[in-house]
């Protein structure tokens, strides 16, 4: 019987990154939202400015106003997985995850703090470029996002692409797609190599003056305004 010691294997590397970390190339989004439950709440994306929002009278557009919708992140990475820390609230939809243009997986978890992790193909052979779409009908608050298994460290993704704002009512924000990357805004982008900035708010589509500030304030080369369907709600 042999005395030597066996060295154990070694552990894959692991990078643990903040939400608002540069590598992770966020689209679609105009700041954060700190607020959250304790030292790990993590950030919540916003799709409007929070001084503006704060100045609604509805409380529907609240609410929706900080779902998720054509909200993603990128990084080039060669890891073997991905790890999200996420905090849904309900409402309920997928998340997506698209490595190198191609959907790898869709998780259709509820609301409530989850840690969910998603093999990649490239796994240390080679950099791919890997997107993921936060669901589009719940606030879905970051905590960390953590590689596993990469040879080289992570990098930001350069979106050359022209910045595509769309505004209107749930026909924009596409309630019912099967995932939110693959809301019809969200297809014409990837078809069309646009950055998306979905400001679709289900029932909404009012020419709120808030709304009105944030479109003339966001940087765009092409906006799509979809208006008058909800005219007889009110």
């Amino acid at each position: 019987m042999s005395t030597d010691a066996t060295p154990a294997p070694p552990h894959p590397p692991v990078e643990r990154l903040t939400p608002d970390d540069p590598r992770l190339s966020f689209d679609g989004i105009t700041g954060w939202n700190p607020e959250g439950d304790g030292a790990d709440g993590g950030l919540l994306p916003l799709r409007m400015p929070l001084d503006r929002l704060d100045t609604t009278l509805s409380a529907n557009l609240a609410r929706l106003a900080c779902t998720t919708a054509g909200v993603r992140f990128a990084v080039r990475t060669d890891a073997a997985s991905i790890e999200l820390e996420v905090e849904n609230s309900p409402g309920g939809s997928p998340l997506d995850v698209r490595v190198d243009g191609l959907l790898a997986h869709r998780w259709t978890g509820g609301p409530g703090r989850h840690r969910i992790a998603f093999a990649l193909p490239a796994g240390g052979a080679r950099p791919a470029e890997v997107e993921v779409w936060l669901p589009h009908l719940s606030a879905t608050r970051i905590a960390a996002v953590s590689l596993a298994g990469h040879l080289s460290p992570p990098d930001a993704v350069d979106r050359p692409g022209a910045r595509w704002v769309v505004y209107g009512s749930s026909i924009v924000h596409c309630m019912y797609a099967a995932g939110p990357s693959e809301t019809w805004p969200a297809l014409v982008a990837a078809e069309r190599g646009w950055r998306l900035r979905n400001l679709g708010l289900a029932g909404e589509a009012y020419l709120d003056p808030l709304l009105a500030r944030t479109i003339r304030d966001a940087p765009a080369d092409l906006i799509t305004l979809e208006l008058g369907i909800n005219a007889y709600i009110r």
